[in-house]
């Protein structure tokens, strides 16, 4: 079997329980989806079928070099990426419309409460959320959110080499 073959599926797998996870979210209470442990609970799903990808190629393959475990786990980690974009948008603009506003004005409510207490001045607050609020709104368009996942591509390039480093197997030579 081919790396894609075996990375992919497991892509899928990582993005379809983050969408699942983010769903519940929402559906439980859709002021958390602004929320660290959401992300981070998402991110560690995708390590982990990251790990399961690249496990699955060497027990097909009874080896992986340090490359093949990076391209594996690379393949997962992309496809997951390029299918949640997708499913994002799907929530963002077909099931809740109005949740990237929603989502902008929690965020920027957080952004409020941290510069407030850092001891920033009321003007100094405003003129940067002002900011912030630009940059938020355009990652809720599909452009944005195009753009957010090229450079989620590169934070998984990172992530993938040390799972690759972690999953790498050579094979076993007749003098070791």
């Amino acid at each position: 079997m081919n790396k894609i073959s075996i990375a992919a599926p497991h892509g899928v797998f990582a993005a379809l329980g983050s969408f699942v996870l983010m769903l519940a979210v929402y559906l439980i209470q859709s002021e958390w989806m602004v929320e660290w442990w959401v992300s981070l609970s998402s991110t560690a799903l995708n390590l982990v079928f990251m790990f399961v990808a690249c496990s699955a190629y060497r027990k097909a393959q009874g080896t992986a070099t340090f490359g093949e475990a990076w391209t594996v786990s690379m393949v997962a980690s992309g496809v997951a990426a390029l299918v949640g974009m997708v499913l994002s948008l799907v929530l963002f603009f077909v099931i809740d419309p109005s949740l990237p506003q929603l989502l902008v004005d929690l965020s920027m409510d957080q952004s409020r409460e941290m510069m407030e207490s850092f001891g920033m001045s009321g003007a100094m607050v405003e003129m940067q959320l002002d900011e912030a609020r630009k940059q938020v709104e355009s990652a809720f368009t599909p452009g944005g959110m195009a753009k957010n996942t090229i450079w989620a591509l590169a934070f998984w390039a990172v992530l993938s080499l040390v799972v690759a480093a972690i999953m790498k197997r050579t094979p076993k030579s007749e003098f070791a």
